[in-house]
């Protein structure tokens, strides 16, 4: 009797385990499949853009970058004497960013390099050819005369004229070169002209020079190391400028929004540090390859966008939203 009340005790408590251990089983089964699409969406928003949303319309997260950017380096090594220019100045084409003082050894340099000495020497040869060719034609004609009189053998003649062919070559050879050499001269003078404001010369080349805006733009960088009395640096720009209307905007769009917009397609763009105004937009390129090659995730496709920005509030590196107002259907 007291057997049979502990094997049935036991059975018992063999039973309650093994209801406690599918217990468990259930309720992990259950954890791991609540947690299954929160554990996807993870794996998915880190392998996709995280600054994308496709809905309709598409919404696509954007950056602003200037429509245009020119570097101004220092041509000639000097020591600066004045700054005319500074970050967010607005400048035009041929204004003065700043003054600089020519190194001896830049202005030795200058002088060099403009001195016209190899036009001079082909100056001298085309004058040199010519007048050879003068006497050739006269030394023909003589021939010519002595000729019909049979005073000259036919044989002269052939070789007064081989000589005149010759010395037209060269002639028109040295003439060649002479009018290219004079062109590159004239170029380069107009090019110095352009990154210094000055007009030089070979024995006219001023010590203290400027450096010159290429376009109308705003200073959007100034070299750290532009300080009056401070060396010019060659290797670096000394001012960076920038167009700032219009801006460009890109952004990167799900492939399922990608086909429904089209060149010149209206949008809207939100600041995230201006979230209570709006600026109006339009699509000016849109990219036909992916931005990754990855099979196993869609394809994002960058759209850039053209903001007009004509009073200069925007700058380039502001993020914000967005709204394209139109898509194909």
């Amino acid at each position: 009797m007291i057997f049979r009340i502990i094997r049935k005790t036991e059975m018992e408590h063999s039973f309650a385990v093994r209801n406690i251990f599918r217990l468990s089983i259930a309720m992990v089964f259950m954890l791991i499949t609540a947690l299954e699409p929160l554990v996807t969406a993870e794996a998915k928003t880190t392998q996709e853009p995280a600054t994308i949303t496709t809905q309709n319309p598409p919404i696509a997260r954007g950056r602003l970058y200037y429509s245009l950017k020119r570097s101004v380096f220092f041509p000639f090594h000097g020591i600066i004497e004045e700054i005319k220019a500074q970050n967010g100045q607005q400048v035009h084409g041929g204004d003065v960013l700043l003054r600089y003082k020519l190194t001896v050894e830049a202005v030795a340099q200058l002088s060099r390099r403009v001195h016209p000495d190899s036009i001079g020497n082909l100056k001298i040869e085309l004058l040199d050819s010519s007048k050879t060719l003068n006497l050739f034609v006269d030394q023909k004609q003589e021939l010519i005369n002595l000729e019909v009189k049979n005073l000259a053998s036919p044989k002269k003649l052939q070789q007064i004229e081989e000589e005149i062919k010759l010395t037209k070559l060269r002639y028109i050879n040295a003439d060649e070169r002479f009018r290219r050499e004079e062109k590159l001269l004239k170029d380069d003078l107009r090019l110095l002209k352009d990154l210094t404001g000055e007009n030089i010369a070979f024995d006219n080349v001023p010590e203290l020079i400027s450096l010159i805006a290429p376009i109308d733009a705003f200073v959007i960088q100034v070299n750290s190391s532009i300080r009056k009395g401070a060396e010019t640096v060659l290797d670096s720009p000394a001012f960076v400028l920038g167009v700032t209307d219009p801006m460009i905007l890109r952004c990167q769009v799900h492939e399922q929004d990608a086909v429904n917009i089209a060149l010149n397609d209206p949008a809207e763009f939100t600041l995230e540090s201006v979230r209570d105004k709006k600026f109006n937009a339009k699509v000016s390129r849109i990219s036909w390859l992916p931005m990754t090659d990855n099979m196993e995730q869609p394809s994002y496709y960058e759209i850039e966008l053209i903001v007009p920005n004509p009073d200069a509030v925007l700058r380039e590196g502001f993020h914000g939203q967005v709204f394209f107002k139109k898509a194909r259907k």
